[in-house]
C-alpha cells in the first residue's frame, strides 16, 4: 500500500505518458487523502498549466474545480444512506452530452460502497461503454462492498494513513503533548532542537496564533482579515525564518484537519498557502501576503 503522495506521483506519471485509466477506485479509511487526490486528479485533467503531469492548482480551471464550479467535473454522494438508481441515471444523462470546456469529462462518486445494487449495475454499464471520453473516480472506505464486476473494470489505488514517526514518538515520550509533538517533528530535524523549540516563547505564541487564525480562515470569519494587523505586531515575524515558520504552522493545521475530515475548505486553504509561499519567495511584504490569504478565503477560495 502506498501513501496519497505516492499515488499522486503515480498518476502524474500516467498522465505524462498518456496512460491514464478511464476508471479508478480510491480505497482507504477516512483521513487518508482519497478525496484530496480525486480533486487533484480532476485538476490535472483540465489544468491550463500542467507540468510533468501535475496541475498548478491555481489557474482558472483548477480554482473552479476546487470550488466545485467546473462544468465538466461531476460529483455524486449518498442522499440519505445510499446512492440511488435515479442519481446514477441523472449522472449518465449529464455525461451523455459533450463537455462544455473540454471533450473529456470526469465524475467523482463519494462513498461508492453505498450504491444500491441496481445503481451499481447501472453504473457498471456506463463505465463499460461511456458515451463520451471520461474519467471515473470512485471513493470507498470498504472495497469489499463494491460489485466485483465494478472492481475488475477499475484501477484500484489503496490509501493509508502515514505511520507515526519514531522521532514523533520520542517527543511524546519526552512529555510533549501529541499535537505539539506532531508539529515539532515536521519543523525540526532532531529531538534536541525540538525540545528547545517547545520551550521557546516566540514559537509557542506563533503556534497558538496560527491555530486561532486557521479556524478564522476556514470559517470565513471577517476577523481573519482584521486579525492580521493585530497579531502581526504581537508575534515575531520580522525574520524570514519566523515568517516561514508561521506559514508552516498554519499549513500543518489545515493538513491535519483535512486528513480527518477531507473538508474542501482545508483544500482551498492549502492551495492558498502554497501561493503564499510563492509570494514569500518573491519577497512580497509578509503582512500583504497574510491579508491576501485572508481575502482569498473570505471570497470562498477563489
Amino acid at each position: 500500500m502506498v501513501s496519497s503522495l505516492s499515488n499522486q506521483q503515480l498518476i502524474a506519471r500516467m498522465i505524462e505518458k498518456d496512460r491514464l485509466s478511464h476508471a479508478y477506485i480510491f480505497s482507504g479509511s477516512v483521513g487518508t487523502g482519497k478525496k484530496e487526490t480525486a480533486m487533484w486528479l480532476a485538476c490535472a485533467l483540465f489544468c491550463q498549466h500542467t507540468k510533468q503531469g501535475e496541475p498548478c492548482m491555481n489557474c482558472n480551471h483548477c480554482r473552479r474545480i476546487l470550488n466545485q464550479e467546473f462544468p465538466d467535473v461531476w460529483y455524486l454522494s449518498p442522499t440519505g444512506k445510499t446512492i440511488k438508481t435515479e442519481q446514477v441515471s441523472q449522472l449518465k444523462k449529464e455525461l451523455s452530452m459533450s463537455g462544455l470546456e473540454s471533450r473529456r469529462q470526469c465524475f467523482i462518486i463519494e462513498h461508492a460502497e453505498t450504491m444500491t445494487e441496481a445503481a451499481a449495475n447501472q453504473l457498471l454499464k456506463f463505465i463499460e461503454d461511456p458515451d463520451t471520453p471520461m474519467v471515473a473516480i470512485l471513493l470507498t472506505e470498504n472495497l469489499g462492498q463494491l460489485l466485483p464486476t465494478i472492481i475488475s473494470r477499475c484501477q484500484v489505488l489503496q490509501f493509508t494513513r502515514p505511520p507515526q514517526t519514531a522521532y514523533e514518538q520520542q517527543l511524546k515520550e519526552a512529555g510533549i503533548p501529541e499535537p505539539l509533538a506532531h508539529r515539532l517533528s515536521y519543523l525540526t530535524s532532531n529531538q534536541e532542537e525540538a525540545m528547545a523549540l517547545s520551550k521557546d516563547e516566540v514559537f509557542l505564541k506563533q503556534e497558538k496564533v496560527a491555530r486561532q487564525w486557521y479556524h478564522q480562515l476556514v470559517q470565513k470569519d471577517l476577523m481573519s482579515f482584521v486579525a492580521v494587523q493585530t497579531f502581526i505586531s504581537d508575534i515575531e515575524v520580522t525574520t524570514a525564518g519566523h515568517q516561514l515558520q508561521f506559514l508552516d504552522l498554519v499549513t500543518l493545521c489545515a493538513k491535519d484537519h483535512y486528513l480527518e475530515t477531507q473538508s474542501t475548505h482545508d483544500l482551498k486553504l492549502l492551495s492558498g498557502l502554497e501561493q503564499a509561499r510563492i509570494k514569500w519567495k518573491h519577497h512580497v511584504n509578509f503582512q500583504n501576503i497574510l491579508e491576501q490569504l485572508a481575502y482569498y478565503m473570505l471570497k470562498g477560495g477563489c
